[in-house]
């Protein structure tokens, strides 16, 4: 008889399920994911309960060289799921802290005046270089011209973006109309200078 997961009913095979040798089966009596699922349920119903053990756990110094070692292989082997993880959490604190956003970067620009100054003079350059000779620079300027008519009209920053980034991880893109769109301020902070294959 196949082992069966008392949760889902289904049966998954045997590296669906941890070793459990208390089961008369040597088998966990529910399957990776329904484990993985009521872990969520049960840390959601009581999140400072488990941070409470967790912390006691760590407090113990051969436990907490244990989880260093542990999360520091964790996040090597999970270094994209990291990257979008840091990215969405960034992006939720940049809309529910605007104000102190744009006065940390004022601030920061100030401090740091020779580096805002190369940044600006290395994206015209940029720029420049991707600029090809067929480039219809009437209809490249109407599109700046539209997004700011439509951050006027609506009180929503808009700005003009790149689809294929000018300097993009994987490729890089041409400053032409055909590669330029007109989308919110908020939007283009959150695509950043990604690149989805197929777009």
């Amino acid at each position: 008889m196949n082992h069966y997961c008392r949760r889902c009913k289904r049966t998954p095979n045997q590296a669906g399920f941890s070793p459990d040798r208390k089961s008369a089966t040597r088998l966990a009596y529910c399957c990776k994911d329904c484990t993985s699922e009521l872990a969520r349920l049960r840390y959601a119903a009581n999140p400072e309960k488990y941070r409470g053990k967790s912390r006691a756990w760590r407090a113990v110094p051969e436990n907490m060289a244990k989880h260093v070692v542990s999360h520091a292989k964790w996040l090597a082997d999970n270094a994209e799921r990291v990257r979008v993880m840091q990215k969405a959490r960034s992006f939720r604190w940049y809309v529910k802290n605007r104000k102190k956003s744009r006065a940390n970067s004022r601030q920061w620009a100030k401090d740091n005046a020779a580096r805002v100054a190369a940044n600006i003079a290395a994206r015209d350059a940029t720029k420049i270089l991707a600029t090809p000779r067929w480039a219809d620079h009437e209809k490249i300027r109407t599109l700046y011209e539209d997004a700011r008519r439509l951050s006027l009209e609506t009180g929503i920053g808009h700005c003009v973006d790149h689809i294929v980034p000018l300097r993009g991880r994987t490729v890089s893109g041409l400053h032409w109309e055909g590669n330029l769109q007109v989308i919110t301020v908020l939007a283009n902070r959150a695509k950043h200078n990604t690149f989805w294959p197929g777009m």
